[in-house]
């Protein structure tokens, strides 16, 4: 039990207190998702010098990506008080900056979490189908990025398959069907967008209702053709051939790990935090951010023991 946002919450006696770092450190921290906005929160809070790298020009990562969706504003609650938080903490934020292994070593830090967060993939790869989809590589099979922050739109018949069963492959299904196109939404689950939350689905789903969203539940994909796709019923293999101008895979993100296999062993401490290391739910990020924003830098044979690749 917890809350989403504040790591604190039902921890009180083991995180709510911000005892002095024994012996202040140089932390950088690479990435402004949530996971590594709290760990620079509570890094500074525990009174290290710590500088945030972020290659766009704002911070929040994934919570932006949501925010940009109908009816999504509130998310941009939480980098706002983030914001605020590293402003009054004296963290160095340095946006529209590509963090490199060169650029994070100069600052000689004693410590380095690495919070890059994690991108969509195209292929179509589930927890129940751990293939891609065969045609997943055509021209017309999107990511939500590029739905979302590249502006692309379409005024067809748009699939959006939806995996994850939260704000996105909803929340782009609104967005596209409320500017003209035709969406099905494509769920495996008997239950779609069942990790949204009970307030945003009472909400959601009568507005995609009203916009024509069709949504098939228990229903996969089993190929994509020439601006077509067949999806089949997951319980008796009946088939359905759809055609589309597009499809959107909402299916689940993956991380970039080169970054933090290149800094590997290369300060006293190196983390990978958050979806840097495996996308998970903005719960478990922020948790992860405070959890290793919390240990001081440790030196000689000890910090190999704590040192993560």
């Amino acid at each position: 039990w917890g809350c989403a946002i504040n790591p604190e919450t039902a921890r009180e006696q083991r995180w709510r207190a911000y005892p002095p770092a024994p012996r202040p450190s140089r932390v950088v921290v690479v990435g402004g998702c949530p996971a590594g906005l709290e760990a620079a929160r509570v890094a500074a809070k525990r009174g290290h010098s710590v500088v945030l790298f972020e290659r766009r020009d704002r911070i929040g990562g994934q919570l932006n990506l949501w925010a940009a969706l109908p009816d999504r504003e509130i998310f941009r609650t939480t980098p706002e008080w983030y914001e605020r938080q590293l402003r009054k903490e004296g963290v160095d934020v340095r946006l529209n900056t590509e963090a490199t292994a060169g650029l994070v070593l100069a600052e000689e830090p004693g410590a380095i979490l690495i919070a890059t967060g994690s991108r969509y993939i195209r292929t179509g790869e589930t927890g129940y189908f751990k293939r891609p989809v065969p045609g997943w590589d055509r021209d017309f099979v999107v990511t939500p990025e590029q739905v979302i922050d590249d502006g692309l739109r379409f005024t067809g018949s748009v699939v959006v398959f939806d995996e994850e069963g939260i704000t996105t492959g909803p929340g782009i299904a609104e967005l596209l069907a409320a500017q003209g196109a035709q969406v099905t939404v494509v769920s495996r689950w008997s239950e779609p967008f069942a990790n949204l939350g009970g307030l945003l689905i009472t909400s959601t789903m009568p507005r995609i209702k009203k916009l024509g969203v069709q949504i098939l539940t228990r229903t996969h994909l089993r190929e994509i053709g020439d601006h077509t796709v067949r999806v089949y019923d997951i319980d008796t293999g009946a088939e359905t051939e759809l055609e589309v101008e597009a499809i959107v895979m909402a299916t689940g993100r993956r991380a970039d790990l080169s970054l933090g296999q290149e800094l590997a062993g290369r300060a006293d401490q190196v983390f990978s935090i958050g979806d840097a290391l495996s996308p998970r739910g903005l719960t478990a990020a922020i948790q992860d951010g405070h959890r290793f924003a919390r240990p001081a830098p440790r030196s000689s044979a000890r910090s190999e023991e704590r040192r993560v690749g």
